[in-house]
């Protein structure tokens, strides 16, 4: 079974609060997660198993929450719920809690060393934008990274031949992601017929 593993760098510069969630003041960092995991993850009415989300706070830690769909409680496609959920698990990090929220797995480390943890011979990196250079070859790999930078300045290392114009729009990265599941979708179901 294929995976498809999405790391969302995310410019965020303090950690949210149950304050700003309860009155529904959001900052636009946040906003494009809360985005990015319901177009990852979100369907009908269950979650997209094999899509794995990492979403990383260069600014905050640098610490990145991992969402594993097999085993997230509580999770609801609001934008609320989501971030209810990133902000259990920052608190987790930051006040040295416990007990992490299922579903979550909560690391120190930063996008960069997500992505090469994420990336080897045998995985494709994709950016979402670029579709041409992976319709083809997606059916050929087992492990698809997606990095998505939310911030205008992606890591230069990953994105030296990249464009990122169309990060600032979260319409065009949504439908980069969902082009992606949709492709992978048509490829595991011809195959299963």
């Amino acid at each position: 079974m294929r995976t498809l593993n999405i790391v969302v760098d995310s410019p965020a510069e303090f950690v949210i609060t149950k304050t700003e969630l309860d009155i529904g003041v959001i900052c636009q960092p946040y906003q494009d997660i809360a985005h990015c995991v319901r177009t990852a993850l979100c369907i009908s009415h269950n979650l997209r198993r094999w899509v794995h989300l990492v979403i990383c706070f260069e600014k905050i830690g640098p610490m990145s929450i991992h969402l594993d769909p097999k085993s997230i409680q509580y999770m609801g496609t609001d934008e609320r719920s989501i971030l209810l959920l990133l902000m259990k698990g920052q608190e987790t990090l930051q006040k040295r809690k416990q007990r992490t929220p299922r579903g979550l797995r909560i690391s120190t480390s930063g996008a960069e060393k997500t992505l090469s943890q994420l990336t080897s011979e045998e995985s494709l990196l994709l950016f979402p934008g670029k579709r041409s250079s992976w319709e083809r070859t997606v059916c050929s790999f087992k492990n698809i990274v997606m990095y998505c930078p939310l911030s205008e300045e992606p890591l230069s290392q990953w994105t030296d031949s990249f464009s990122g114009k169309h990060y600032k729009d979260h319409h065009r990265r949504d439908l980069a992601i969902l082009e992606i599941i949709h492709e992978l979708d048509l490829i595991s179901w011809t195959k299963e017929k």
